[in-house]
């Protein structure tokens, strides 16, 4: 299994911020288990049809009212 400092060097660097708070927070420790789960694309998180995954109704980038999700970061 490997270390959360092995996981840090394989995340892209425009996602490490979202990684590193994800210790502190609930949304952003979904966010980057969403990221990782779909080999860091955005747009295959918004798209997941994983039904299945406790984390599915609260992943990130989802449409809302019709537009995507903008990124806070």
């Amino acid at each position: 299994m490997p270390t959360r400092e092995q996981r840090e060097k394989q995340v892209p660097q425009s996602l490490l911020a979202t990684y590193q708070k994800s210790v502190k927070s609930k949304a952003a420790a979904i966010k980057s288990f969403c990221i990782e789960c779909t080999g860091y694309d955005r747009k295959v998180v918004r798209d997941c049809s994983d039904t299945g995954c406790p984390l599915w109704h609260h992943r990130p980038y989802q449409k809302k009212d019709g537009k995507e999700e903008e990124d806070e970061e």
